[in-house]
């Protein structure tokens, strides 16, 4: 009874499963009221542990119309919801449009175009696993005639032309920070992590989409399919490691392929990182260009992938100068750092500064035999940061539980 409704149609079902906590989601077609006009795409999630349906709430304005919408098809693999509209200016009648999200969380609608739709009626679109080929239901001319050319609605194959299939996999290995700021990695000399998670998410007309996760295998290898001309962010995670990112592009790939995109992950342990090539103006606490490229590159990244650390971001000196000094001037340089974090959307709270001075050398500051060490003191001059808790994240909750 929370789906179906006394005196209103409720039809046409297709199933996908939402990212959350991969339930079921039935999206179907009705034309009860509250929505936005005529026929409109509805959906209801299956609870497992309740043995039941959510209330059936609408799928929003970015698929439903004043018109009506019908035929609704979601190809989980791409998480695409293909249907039919009459409501938005296409080509003639009802055209299939696809729109790629879940419940109320959706791209743009896109019109899938000529030959699929024509100047009359498309109904019905659906594709095969593998997506290369499908079915259509339309009143085409062409088709059995009994009236007139356009009266009857028959059922089409379509099959697309030289379909490009693409792929990246990669092994999900344990390395230093040092090698992952610098790229310079060689995956199959590294301990492998077996059964990482790999969070997919596909980045389209300056949307992010969630996909799905995937987990690699005991052996650390994982392969993925891709769509062509797209971008993608892949998110590896594993108990115990921060997260790491890669990005993998397929534009302008013409011919079928498999990409390499190996990963390394740190242990997540309260030790201290030290930060390469975070540099300062002399005698100042400005950033470098240099300094602001490695947090963009690395430590930004590392807070957004890993949302969930608070660290402790220190800044220390060498030993030439005065103590009070060496510990304000660090401290205003690790100031810096906090700042420059907070300007990139980085939360505050997720930020300590602190600067040490020269009270932690991690060197020698002068040698033996009393000279000046220039080693030690460039060792010395340096920032790091460090994990010192965990924030609790406050998920929005989703409308659509109960």
């Amino acid at each position: 009874e929370k789906v179906n409704m006394p005196k209103f149609s409720s039809t046409q079902p297709t199933v996908g499963k939402e990212s959350k906590r991969n339930r079921e989601v039935i999206y179907f077609v009705s034309d009860r009221p509250e929505g936005y006009g005529g026929k409109d795409v509805w959906y209801t999630i299956y609870d497992a542990k309740k043995n039941g349906h959510s209330e059936a709430r609408n799928a929003g304005k970015s698929i439903n119309t004043v018109r009506d919408e019908i035929t609704p098809f979601y190809y989980e693999k791409e998480k695409k919801l293909y249907y039919s509209t009459d409501g938005r200016s296409g080509l003639g009648g009802f055209d299939v449009y696809y729109t790629r999200g879940e419940l109320k969380q959706w791209t743009p609608a896109a019109n899938v175009g000529y030959p699929i739709n024509s100047s009359v009626d498309d109904l019905s679109y659906a594709l095969t696993e593998s997506g290369d080929n499908g079915f259509i239901v339309s009143n085409r001319k062409g088709g059995q005639q009994i009236l007139h050319e356009t009266c009857c609605d028959d059922i089409y194959e379509f099959y697309k032309m030289n379909p490009v299939h693409l792929a990246v996999r990669g092994l999900v290995v344990e390395a230093s920070t040092e090698e992952i700021m610098s790229g310079n990695m060689d995956a199959y000399t590294k301990p492998i992590i077996s059964n990482a998670q790999i969070q997919v998410f596909l980045i389209e007309n300056g949307q992010e989409v969630f996909m799905r996760t995937v987990e690699a295998t005991e052996k650390g290898n994982y392969l993925l399919d891709l769509e062509q001309d797209k971008v993608y962010r892949l998110v590896m995670g594993k108990n115990g490691f921060l997260n790491n990112e890669i990005k993998v592009s397929t534009m302008g790939y013409a011919m079928s392929d498999t990409l390499i995109g190996h990963v390394g992950l740190t242990k997540a342990s309260n030790d201290a990182f030290i930060l390469k090539n975070i540099e300062y103006d002399f005698d100042s606490a400005n950033l470098t260009e240099l300094a602001r490229k490695t947090i963009d590159d690395y430590l930004l990244k590392v807070l957004n992938d890993n949302p969930d650390i608070k660290i402790e971001l220190s800044a220390h000196t060498d030993s030439r100068g005065a103590d009070d000094y060496n510990k304000r001037l660090s401290q205003q340089r690790a100031e810096s750092v906090v700042k420059y974090l907070t300007q990139k959307g980085i939360n505050a709270k997720r930020l300590v500064a602190k600067g040490y001075g020269e009270t932690k050398p991690i060197a020698p500051n002068t040698n033996p035999d009393g000279t000046d060490s220039e080693e030690g003191r460039q060792m010395n001059r340096r920032t790091e940061f460090k994990i010192i808790g965990r924030i609790e994240l406050h998920k929005k909750a989703e409308e659509d539980e109960d």
